[in-house]
């Protein structure tokens, strides 16, 4: 979860901005607000030149103004906070110094799981070129970023969902692919204490 990435990519051709406008407002259109979501994720990672994927799987939760928590349960228990400030670590509820994740594919993914479940398609749209398509409540969406850096390493997102993000695949510029299945999303329940300590 923590390798950073790497690799060679092609900077992409962004569409018109008014069309990237209009596809980005029929997805926020179809997202739905909350203050709280709970859900589980399972993530299926596949490296260059090995052939057994890396598994891995748990819950997330995103809280409005504060940020994303990963945590994970299989193969091994860990805990993540993406917010606006950057990404920390924490093993046991303690939070582990001198371990920056904030190049790790987990703080990209959290990052754009942040704006997804948001509804701040706005916030992607800075830093990645949008298409994408709706059909009634389902959409899809494909971003390529817009600085070279960044496209030094990610190739594309393709996200999909309905009311909530449902799927996530992350195609690094290394050839390695991430795919996340988000599942039993919950508004607006009430945060554990864990959770509370996480995001202080």
């Amino acid at each position: 979860m923590r390798r950073a990435l790497a690799g060679l990519a092609l900077l992409a051709c962004s569409l018109p901005a008014a069309l990237q406008a209009d596809v980005a407002a029929d997805i926020q259109a179809r997202l739905r607000p909350f203050q709280t979501l709970h859900g589980r994720f399972q993530q299926v990672k596949q490296l260059q030149g090995i052939r057994r994927p890396l598994k891995s799987s748990g819950r997330f939760v995103v809280e409005r103004g504060q940020g994303v928590l990963w945590i994970c349960e299989k193969p091994l228990a860990s805990q993540l906070r993406v917010s606006a400030e950057g990404l920390a670590i924490f093993a046991h509820g303690q939070r582990q110094k001198g371990l920056d994740g904030t190049g790790a594919p987990q703080h990209l993914i959290g990052q754009i799981a942040l704006s997804v479940f948001s509804s701040d398609i706005k916030a992607m749209q800075e830093h990645f070129g949008l298409s994408g398509s709706v059909q009634g409540r389902r959409w899809s969406g494909q971003l390529r970023p817009k600085d070279a850096g960044m496209a030094r390493a990610i190739q594309q997102i393709t996200l999909t969902g309905s009311a909530f993000a449902e799927g996530l695949t992350l195609q690094e510029a290394n050839g390695d692919v991430s795919h996340i299945t988000f599942s039993g999303v919950k508004a607006d329940q009430p945060l554990s204490a864990e959770e509370k300590a996480l995001f202080e």
